[in-house]
């Protein structure tokens, strides 16, 4: 059995869970979502293959949707998503199915993973309302973390022996998916063509993580090595440039989007800015 395993991360949450499934499967390979957005098909050649990828509040984040509808899956006999979260509410199952189109019906399995919150408080909701801090401390990531070995040796073994599952989520009752179902036919239920006011303080000090993390190409440094976010360019909302500058000098302030403060940043420990930026690579 061949098995492929996709993936988008912004902070590493989903790359340390695709990493735990791959490891769970013997053969099994990684590719990187975003590497592969350059070709016009994309067409696995393996028998099964995961799509891994985070929640962005209830819907799936840009790249994953591109990629989703690029595929051709005439050639896989089993298919299966996981998606990470932070705690939001999700109707992400739902854009899968829909950007998959008539390869809807090849998805076969569908978990969700529950990891540290990884977006501003301020910025993004809690749902349900949390005091909870952001970031999580170092010793709820490792709590969390180990329920996520947990869940992560769950996924193998139901991929191993191609089983049928999709998750319950607590947050979907039967009326709000059928208002979710509604409101995604009438907008589309993405962000594309939709921006974040980011801002940079003094204390940058032009070492271009922001640049060369960010997986859209929007960020560009200018003659003083800043970054500049292009207006030509789609944003990916995934918060790598904020959550990977090691001087936390990327701060956030547009309309009632505000997060303007020094008190840590979070990405998963077990994924580098190297990490995040090799998924650029075809």
């Amino acid at each position: 059995m061949t098995t492929l395993i996709y993936y988008f991360t912004g902070t590493g949450n989903s790359l340390h869970v695709a990493r735990g499934v791959q490891a769970g499967l013997e053969g099994a390979s990684l590719m990187p979502m975003v590497g592969a957005l350059a070709d016009d098909t994309i067409a696995p050649r393996a028998d099964v293959v995961g799509i891994v990828f985070p929640l962005y509040v209830t819907t799936i984040p840009i790249p994953v949707k591109r990629f989703v509808q690029k595929l051709d899956l005439s050639a896989v006999s089993y298919l299966f998503a996981v998606m990470t979260r932070g705690g939001t509410m999700s109707y992400a199952d739902l854009h899968m199915k829909k950007y998959l189109g008539e390869g809807a019906d090849r998805l076969k399995a569908f978990f969700i993973v529950d990891m540290a919150y990884n977006t501003p408080l301020g910025i993004m909701p809690v749902t349900p309302p949390s005091a909870k801090d952001f970031p999580d401390s170092p010793e709820r990531i490792a709590e969390i973390d180990a329920l996520v070995a947990q869940q992560v040796e769950r996924i193998a073994a139901t991929v191993e022996r191609r089983g049928a599952h999709f998750d319950d989520n607590p947050f979907e009752a039967p009326w709000g998916r059928r208002f979710m179902s509604e409101l995604m036919r009438r907008t589309g239920g993405d962000s594309e063509g939709r921006s974040i006011g980011y801002i940079v303080d003094p204390t940058c000090v032009g070492c271009g993580t922001c640049e060369r993390v960010c997986p859209s190409g929007k960020i560009a440094l200018d003659a003083e090595k800043r970054p500049n976010w292009q207006d030509d360019v789609n944003c990916f909302f995934c918060y790598a440039c904020f959550n990977y500058c090691p001087q936390q000098a990327i701060l956030i302030h547009r309309g009632l989007a505000k997060y303007l403060e020094k008190r840590g940043r979070y990405h998963h420990p077990s994924v580098s800015a190297d990490d995040i930026a090799a998924q650029k690579a075809g």
